[in-house]
């Protein structure tokens, strides 16, 4: 019946799904390719059409909005551009050719009420980057009518903030985006999921890995299912209920994968459906073949929790491997309990810091305690829901219990030591730092590094754990003692204003309130430059270059920096006046409170300060990886190395160099994927997880389909008191804040102290990750502006332009007004 409709210029715009033309992932993106090359195969894939990449060009040219789309993403931020092109599409109709080229596809796959799936196939993915879930795909659509309106609904979705942010991180021109759509019939399917013909979380080449829930949207009973690949028989099965697939349904499935890997010479994820009692092939997406990345993911070792509730701040994206050794150093020296061969509670997954909440759960089971020795004081996201691991009781505290013991009376120790730590540690690094910059020759280097560096790195390491482990004076500790005498409003006023005996504001606000100096001249440029020059947004990863890096930095002086020293003085005097209020109502209690507070103020102090130490000791070993990278010609090539792997190549051993190029892979592939979740319960595959469409950010429970949270409040964990109302502003990192409005509450997956400044303009601040010692709440609380942190999915569930009621205090954040988009505005009227 093809031959009802088509026509020469018909073909330009539209084809059918198993056309021959249809093969050219230029023509029709690669979505629509790889089912067009499946169905000419002769598997069986829904009845469809294509709509080309040339249409959406057609359309944009016709409607005359081209320029008004690439003059909004300039303009505006990304939220704002969604919208602003959003109604550009909502305002156009398509011309008559192009509409009755798809109203004549349409008519031929059915009656007038045809129910067909509509669904994005950008050229992007033609490169492999992981654009899954990032466009829209309309279900269920009925009529001509609708078609074409879900049709520029798709289109639409080429621009939406996180398409527009993940082109510019990839390189994209927006001017050469694009997009072709796939239509295809409805089935009722008895089951649907996704088959992983290599298993991608072992890259195991001998299984095949399948989801399978009782409906295409994943909302019913789920099951995970690993098939071997040679017999087709079930070699594992978890399933959340009823079974989905029998053992023969999962070998014709696995038939099935095989043929579409034939078909494509790779290893292949396909997303299907059973209809009629066969499976049918919805889509078929390449997987990264074998051996041409790295697996960095320790979650597939078992069913554990894991949680970045704590980590997201201090490593917010994906490491390169020389972070994630320096990492484990740190770690070593700053927990060492926690690092024990064996029960180690910290690991990567997809790349990424997380902390391993089932084996720390085990370890403080052996000890009888809430919490494992040397381990964060404050309770951690998720670490009620998490199973203890199966450890023996007597291997823990045989294994644990000796580096324990030693740790306690070190850090008993070294708390003697962190005043003068400080007073020397800025030089210290300093020095080393620009010793590693003039390393004549490799044997130089080398033994800068064993004889000075690392030692450095240890004490710092050291110093950590001693500042961080003074639990007497910490907030949780402090305030309800304070809040018992003079109230929660007043506590909260009296614990803050945290500063060295001598005045000097602690690290948390020092780059902030150090600009401000400067531009009032009261420090000159290299001062600041030397003091603040080591922090910045990705500081804890080697790879990015500092600020002081840049010879122009700092640039002018933003009006945060002096609206930073106004609010902390307007804190000040409440701060003065709550004083004022304890001595003349209770003076009996006044000085047991200064104590507390004081000594609050002194933990709190080392604790950043500390910190902002280590950051700057970090500096050197990049300094050291940049110089080693010039004498053995090898560039940054050396940061997808370990420290131990750099070392043997500043020795003439080059095999590590062999590995380079497949890191780096590893490392942009496990980049082009968003966020994951907070929680993650059990394995967990990045890649599989990006993909769908349906997917949550907040938790990840494995193959259980868990209902995303659509209430109207968001719970968390409650950072700096005080209840505020006003919109929402998304923001996905610190550079995006000039789009951030005076009275805005900031809404971001995490921050750090490159966001400290977008703070004085912000009435509040909502995290996905974060935890109550984090930099965010120590800023928030300096500042006087409420914070939530710890949500999991506020970025997920809240948008740019919501009204929302943050309440710092409960630790709660409620949507009191949703942002009426365009779409829903038609549909009221």
């Amino acid at each position: 019946m093809a031959e009802t409709w088509e026509t020469d210029w018909e073909r330009e715009l539209v084809l059918p799904l198993a056309d021959p033309d249809a093969a050219d992932a230029a023509r029709v993106g690669a979505k629509g390719a790889a089912l067009a090359r499946t169905a000419i195969a002769g598997l069986r894939v829904p009845a469809g059409f294509h709509v080309t990449e040339k249409a959406y060009r057609r359309y944009v040219d016709e409607a005359g909005i081209g320029g008004e789309i690439l003059t909004a993403v300039a303009d505006l931020g990304p939220d704002e551009a969604e919208r602003a092109i959003g109604e550009l599409f909502a305002k156009h109709e398509p011309g008559t050719e192009l509409s009755g080229a798809i109203r004549w596809a349409y008519s031929d796959l059915g009656d007038r009420e045809h129910e067909v799936a509509v669904r994005a196939s950008g050229a992007e993915e033609i490169a492999g980057l992981a654009f899954g879930g990032r466009y829209l795909a309309r279900l269920g659509v009925r009529g001509d009518t609708a078609l074409l309106a879900a049709v520029r609904e798709v289109w639409a979705s080429l621009w939406t903030a996180q398409a527009i942010l993940y082109r510019e991180r990839a390189g994209i021109r927006h001017e050469d985006a694009a997009m072709a759509i796939v239509v295809q019939s409805m089935l009722e399917p008895s089951a649907a999921g996704t088959l992983f013909t290599v298993a991608p979380m072992s890259e195991a080449a001998g299984h095949m890995l399948v989801n399978a829930s009782r409906d295409e949207a994943g909302r019913h009973e789920a099951e995970q299912i690993v098939v071997d690949r040679s017999s087709g028989k079930v070699a594992a099965r978890r399933t959340s209920g009823a079974t989905v697939l029998s053992a023969r349904d999962a070998a014709e499935l696995a038939r099935v994968g095989l043929r579409v890997e034939e078909l494509f010479e790779r290893p292949m994820m396909v997303r299907w459906a059973r209809h009629e009692g066969v499976p049918w092939v919805l889509q078929a997406t390449p997987v990264s073949s074998l051996g041409d990345t790295e697996v960095w993911n320790d979650s597939i070792a078992g069913d554990d929790v894991w949680s970045n509730g704590a980590t997201g701040e201090i490593a917010a994206d994906v490491m390169t491997p020389c972070t994630w050794s320096l990492a484990r150093l740190m770690l070593q020296a700053s927990a060492p309990a926690t690092s024990v061969p064996g029960f180690r509670t910290f690991g990567v997954v997809g790349g990424r810091l997380y902390q391993n909440l089932s084996v720390r759960a085990a370890i403080a089971r052996a000890f009888g305690r809430s919490s494992p020795p040397s381990a964060l004081y404050d309770r951690l996201p998720g670490e009620d829901e998490a199973e203890p691991a199966p450890l023996p009781r007597r291997a823990v505290l045989r294994a644990v219990g000796p580096v324990a013991a030693r740790s306690a009376a070190r850090g008993a120790a070294n708390r003697r030591r962190v005043k003068e730590f400080l007073a020397r540690a800025r030089d210290r690094s300093d020095t080393l730092r620009r010793r590693a910059a003039d390393a004549p020759t490799e044997r130089d280097l080398i033994r800068l590094w064993h004889d000075e560096i690392l030692p450095h790195l240890k004490t710092c390491g050291e110093m950590e754990e001693a500042a961080g482990g003074q639990r007497s004076g910490s907030l949780s500790a402090v305030h309800p003692a304070v809040a018992a005498a003079v109230g929660e409003e007043d506590a909260n006023l009296l614990l803050t204003g945290v500063a060295a005996p001598d005045g000097t504001p602690s690290a948390t606000l020092g780059p902030i309130v150090g600009l401000a100096r400067y531009a009032r001249g009261i420090i000159g440029r290299d001062t600041y430059r030397q003091r603040w020059g080591h922090r910045g947004p990705e500081e804890f990863e080697l790879a990015t270059p500092r600020p002081a890096e840049d010879p122009e930095w700092p640039g002018p002086v933003s009006d945060e920096a002096r609206a930073a020293v106004t609010l902390l003085r307007s804190r000040e005097r409440q701060r003065r006046e709550a004083w004022w209020r304890l001595r003349e109502r209770h003076p009996g209690q006044a000085a047991r409170i200064s104590r507390r507070v004081a000594k609050f103020s002194r933990v709190t102090y080392q604790r950043e300060a500390v910190r902002s130490e280590t950051v700057r000791a970090m500096w050197a070993v990049r300094q050291f990886v940049l110089r080693a990278g010039e004498l053995t010609g090898c560039g940054d090539d050396l940061f997808f190395l370990p420290i131990d792997e750099i070392l043997a190549v500043l020795d003439g051993d080059r095999r590590p160099l062999e590995r380079v190029a497949v890191r780096r892979r590893t490392y942009e592939r496990y980049r082009s994927l968003p966020p994951y979740p907070t929680l993650i319960k059990g394995r967990f595959d990045p890649f599989a997880w990006a993909a769908d469409p349906d997917r949550r950010t907040d938790v990840y429970e494995g193959p259980e389909p868990a209902a995303q949270e659509d209430g109207g409040t968001l719970p968390g964990f409650a950072g700096s008191a005080g209840v505020v109302e006003g919109p929402v502003r998304v923001l996905a990192h610190a550079e995006d804040g000039d789009h951030l409005r005076d009275g805005e509450v900031i809404v971001a997956m995490v921050t750090n102290i490159g966001w400290s400044p977008l703070f004085t303009r912000a009435s509040a601040v909502i995290t996905d990750v974060g935890a109550p010692l984090s930099h965010m709440v120590v800023a928030a609380r300096e500042l006087g502006i409420p914070a939530v942190v710890g949500t999991g999915d506020a970025t997920a569930r809240l948008r740019t332009g919501d009204i929302v009621r943050v309440d710092g205090t409960r630790g709660t954040v409620e949507v009191l007004e949703r942002r009426v988009t365009e779409p829903e505005r038609a549909t009221a009227r």
